[in-house]
């Protein structure tokens, strides 16, 4: 195998250029000042004839896994809308440490990658319990606008106790203006961080909304 088959295997492109964050040299988002409009989920956006809003993925990682695998293929997708997320990837609390940071790190590395090729970014933040916090708040630059899901996260009183404990350790460490929530927003960390003078831009889940209209 020559080099460049070895690069090509090891995906070396996809660090080139990176600014390397914190004790793991995890590849740093820029700041965004983005206040997105409209979410698009990852497999909606990947055939739709509209090419407007943001490309999201709060979505099952199986669905988004094609883009961690080969993002070269969907790049001139994702680069004709407005902007995208960086990917969703599960921070599973079970998981060794080093699967956590490898999902971290690898949310970090796509979205630093699409950025520098020239897609508008809004880095995806995801932690899980205490021992996550020396690397989950890394590779994103300080004083922009990050995204949050909580679909899910605040069905169980243990989920929702972990979003809730890490949130001010986020705050703390990115400093965001604006925090885009892609699921329900109840939970007093949101009027918090409000009263604190951060942006709160919520989005309905597509499964809320249809539940919405089955109901309406």
């Amino acid at each position: 195998m020559n080099y460049d088959s070895y690069r090509s295997a090891l995906r070396a492109d996809l660090l080139e250029g990176i600014r390397p964050s914190g004790d793991w040299d995890i590849a740093t988002i820029f700041r965004s000042n983005a206040n997105p409009k409209l979410l698009v989920p990852f497999d909606k956006a990947v055939s739709a004839k509209e090419k407007s809003g943001w490309v999201h993925f709060f979505l099952h990682d199986r669905q988004f896994v094609r883009i961690l695998r080969n993002p070269w293929r969907y790049l001139p997708i994702i680069a004709q809308f407005d902007g995208a997320v960086s990917p969703d990837c599960s921070v599973f609390w079970r998981y060794p440490r080093y699967r956590q940071l490898q999902s971290i790190a690898q949310s970090r590395e796509i979205g630093a990658w699409m950025q520098r090729n020239g897609v508008p970014v809004i880095p995806c933040v995801r932690w899980g319990k205490k021992s996550t916090y020396s690397f989950a708040f890394d590779g994103i630059e300080p004083g922009g606008t990050i995204a949050v899901g909580t679909a899910g996260a605040m069905r169980e009183k243990e989920t929702r106790k972990v979003f809730e404990d890490g949130f001010e350790p986020m705050l703390h460490a990115i400093a965001p203006k604006r925090i885009v929530v892609y699921g329900s927003r109840r939970s007093p960390v949101f009027e918090e961080a409000e009263q604190s003078g951060v942006k709160i831009v919520q989005f309905d889940t597509d499964t809320s909304k249809v539940f919405s209209r089955m109901c309406s």
